[in-house]
């Protein structure tokens, strides 16, 4: 039986795309294919290098080399070899799409974050948003809603530095205690930076939730960052059953969804009832005593 040669485009620079690849080797490494990896890092080959070497049965393709004219390329260049993107733009890639499912992602951050107490939620979206964000942003409001509670939305503007400004301003806005659903990580990371610049406490005043757990972003925040995992590996899985039905003349693509896994609770929502009196004077006396000797029945 002839290996199949698969050319898999996918950065291995995010925790993201690192978990895809994890999920469409071992998949494709039951199948017997020989994966070729396009991994964009500068001492790893190009497409062209590899596309000069192999003749192409199937190509895995992720989210940036869906905008039209990364299309247009592969079915110029290969009219008749099947190709299964992974997140990619729905308007752009109408078939053969393995997509994280938004309400899924919505539906996890509304629940963890609605156990926290607090009444006043937001969220915070991504500049230019492409659109997962507006996905993320429309399924949080909804499942939030359901739950009786409203989401103020902020939307960053192109500028970098008034965008920092106008977001300290909408974080000052809010209602407090709150809790905030970041677009992403990276995002989540700004609000928790704008938190400290204003005086904001996180998680007291500002509980704040990413999404991608991006362990190199969140634990590398102070505080660290709570996140949701979305199943990155199964994804991987996913196109490569995809490409293997239309290798084997199993019919055309549809688009598939794929869900998270939990969330990974770290400092910026754990609350800890810290609204209550109580605890905020023991957490104080022991900040002022920690290194006195104090004891449990001390602290009580």
């Amino acid at each position: 039986m002839k290996t199949a040669h698969i050319v898999v485009t996918c950065s291995t620079a995010h925790r993201a795309r690192r978990d895809k690849l994890a999920g469409v080797v071992r998949v494709a490494r039951k199948l017997g294919w020989r994966l070729h990896v396009v991994d964009r890092h500068p001492f790893s080959p190009s497409l062209d290098d590899i596309l000069a070497q192999v003749v192409p049965d199937g190509f895995i393709l992720e989210n940036d080399d869906a905008a039209a004219g990364g299309i247009a390329y592969f079915r110029r260049r290969f009219p008749k070899v099947p190709r299964v993107f992974m997140d990619a733009s729905p308007q752009v890639a109408r078939s053969g799409n393995v997509l994280l499912d938004a309400v899924s992602v919505a539906n996890c951050a509304a629940e963890h974050l609605a156990s926290l107490g607090v009444s006043s939620f937001a969220y915070v979206g991504v500049s230019g948003r492409p659109f997962w964000d507006a996905q993320r942003e429309t399924s949080f409001v909804a499942a939030m809603r359901r739950r009786g509670a409203a989401v103020k939305v902020f939307r960053p503007g192109p500028s970098a530095r008034r965008g920092a400004a106008a977001l300290r301003r909408f974080l000052l806005s809010l209602p407090r205690p709150c809790a905030v659903f970041a677009a992403f990580d990276a995002v989540a990371k700004e609000v928790v930076d704008a938190c400290a610049a204003t005086g904001l406490s996180v998680p007291d005043d500002v509980a704040v939730l990413g999404c991608d757990d991006d362990a190199f972003i969140c634990e590398n925040s102070y505080p660290t960052i709570s996140s949701v995992l979305p199943d990155w590996q199964r994804c991987g899985e996913l196109a490569v059953e995809q490409l293997r039905r239309r290798i084997e003349g199993g019919g055309a693509l549809v688009a598939t969804k794929y869900g998270v896994v939990c969330v990974s609770v770290r400092e910026s929502t754990r609350l800890l009832s810290a609204r209550s009196t109580v605890v905020k004077r023991a957490l104080a006396f022991i900040a002022e005593n920690v290194t006195s000797g104090i004891s449990a029945s001390g602290v009580a």
